[in-house]
């Protein structure tokens, strides 16, 4: 060992802090800090660029793994949201009119999941309250007097259409086929061979008779379709009746919930339309029987999904704007995709298989 060597305790190779020049007891009475350890000028310039409100401006940050970057601007970013304004929600639904085109809404905020809520809670009192609407008395008495209506005039047309044969020697009977026409003679029908035996000149005129009879049988055929059509319209018109008696203050009471969101109220009131037009959905369960058909390999299509709200974005529990941080930003993470469904070998989507991406969450 040199004369300069010195030989050290391991006491001295470790450096110990002197504790005589904190002014507190414990790391908890101090108050945590805010920002970035000596980077001043890197906070300078990223709270400059979150200043600038104007379109087109971004901010780049790149640095070492671990140095708070990310932790800074989120928290720069969670201070400035808190004093905007939270944006709406976004939903899509139903286009009765064109499906392959579904309407996106958009409701303030948290609105978006009530009316999803709402609708789902609208079908199931419809499944339960329409069928017993027209199990009840009063529509099966209208029913009734309706169906009557339509018997008494039908037999009404057919007695004047009778008459009208009988004074033109030919008896009449009406079967699915259509009309049949028998001559008469001596208050008799004249059967197939009693008419084959006639000579030439009596069965040219029976066929003129019958040819010149033809336009009053054309004349009740329509006014039997007539009848039938106006039959159906009024039967219809009742069923819509009874229907708007169980729908439509259920429908008034979503858009009192909505008042002030025109499109939303524009699709209630399509909503309302759809289920009058579309009654049997409701009860075609309870018109099943044993003639019911066997079952298909293809499933068939749920006839309430075309009431359904796809809520993709959802700002109920936001507070100011919201802060979205996408660590994987593909296409279909930034601007959503529409999602497909395989049943047996062929690809299928609709209205609610539609997801949102980062840039319609970021709400602009």
């Amino acid at each position: 060992m040199s004369s300069q060597d010195r030989r050290l305790s391991p006491e001295q190779l470790r450096w110990t802090c002197s504790t005589s020049g904190f002014s507190f007891r414990s790391t908890q009475e101090i108050p945590p800090l805010k920002g970035i350890v000596e980077q001043e000028r890197p906070v300078r310039a990223i709270r400059f660029g979150l200043d600038i409100a104007s379109p087109g401006y971004n901010i780049y940050v790149s640095g070492l793994t671990g140095t708070g970057k990310t932790t800074v601007i989120k928290s720069f970013l969670d201070e400035i949201a808190r004093r905007m304004r939270t944006p709406d929600d976004w939903c899509y639904v139903c286009n009765f009119r064109d499906p392959n085109s579904p309407t996106a809404l958009s409701l303030p905020a948290g609105k978006a999941r009530v009316l999803e809520t709402e609708m789902d809670d609208l079908v199931r009192y419809l499944r339960g309250e329409i069928p017993k609407a027209f199990e009840s008395k009063e529509y099966e008495q209208n029913m009734s007097a309706l169906v009557r209506e339509n018997q008494e005039k039908q037999q009404a047309i057919f007695e004047e259409l009778e008459e009208t044969m009988r004074k033109g020697g030919f008896a009449i009977e009406l079967s699915k086929a259509g009309v049949a026409l028998f001559p008469i003679a001596d208050g008799k029908r004249i059967s197939p061979e009693h008419y084959a035996k006639l000579d030439e000149q009596s069965r040219g005129e029976i066929d003129s008779r019958q040819e010149a009879l033809q336009q009053d049988i054309n004349v009740f055929l329509r006014r039997a379709q007539e009848i039938n059509k106006a039959s159906r319209e009024k039967v219809n018109e009742l069923r819509r009746r009874i229907g708007m008696y169980v729908v439509g203050d259920k429908i008034e009471g979503i858009k009192a919930l909505n008042a002030g969101l025109t499109r939303v109220q524009t699709y209630l009131d399509e909503v309302r339309d759809q289920i009058l037009s579309h009654l049997d959905d409701f009860t075609e369960e309870e018109q099943k029987g044993e003639n019911t058909p066997p079952p298909k390999l293809e499933p068939a299509p749920d006839p309430f999904l075309k009431y359904q709200v796809n809520v993709v974005v959802d700002n109920t529990d936001v507070r100011g704007a919201p802060v979205i941080i996408e660590t994987n930003p593909t296409y279909y993470n930034l601007f959503g995709r529409v999602e497909r469904h395989a049943l047996f070998g062929t690809m299928f989507s609709d209205f609610t298989m539609i997801r949102a991406g980062s840039y319609l969450r970021a709400g602009g």
